[in-house]
C-alpha cells in the first residue's frame, strides 16, 4: 500500500471490531449497522481500508512495553507505526505513548 493521497483518510480494519466492540457496550451508537458503516467508508474513495496484516501483527506484539495490553490499540499502533502515519486519537494512553515518541499521533479530543 503507498503512502495516502492528500486528503486520503486510511481506517485500520481493526477499527471495526473496536466500533463492535463499542456497541456492545452502548459507548457508541451508529445511525446504521455497522455492515452498512463499513459499506459506505469503503464506498468514498478518499478512505482506504488497511487490513491487519502479518507485519501489522508481529508489530503489535513486539511493541515497547510501556503501553497498555489491549490488543485493538496495539493493532492501532502498530499499523500507524509502519505506515508511518499519524494516528487520530482521543485514548489519552495512546496520546501520553506517542508524546514518548514511539508513535505519531493527533489528539482527537481538540
Amino acid at each position: 500500500m503507498a503512502d495516502p493521497a492528500p486528503g486520503e483518510i486510511w481506517v485500520c480494519a481493526i477499527s471495526f471490531w473496536e466500533i463492535g466492540l463499542l456497541l456492545s457496550k452502548k459507548r457508541v451508537s451508529l445511525a446504521t449497522s455497522l455492515g452498512d458503516f463499513v459499506k459506505s467508508i469503503e464506498g468514498e474513495d478518499r478512505f482506504r481500508i488497511v487490513p491487519v496484516d502479518a507485519a501489522i501483527a508481529m508489530e503489535a506484539g513486539s511493541l515497547p512495553r510501556d503501553i497498555h495490553g489491549d490488543p485493538g490499540d496495539r493493532f492501532l499502533i502498530a499499523a500507524a507505526r509502519l505506515r508511518a502515519c499519524p494516528l487520530l486519537t482521543s485514548d489519552g494512553k495512546i496520546l501520553s505513548y506517542a508524546e514518548r515518541g514511539h508513535v505519531q499521533a493527533i489528539d482527537a479530543r481538540l
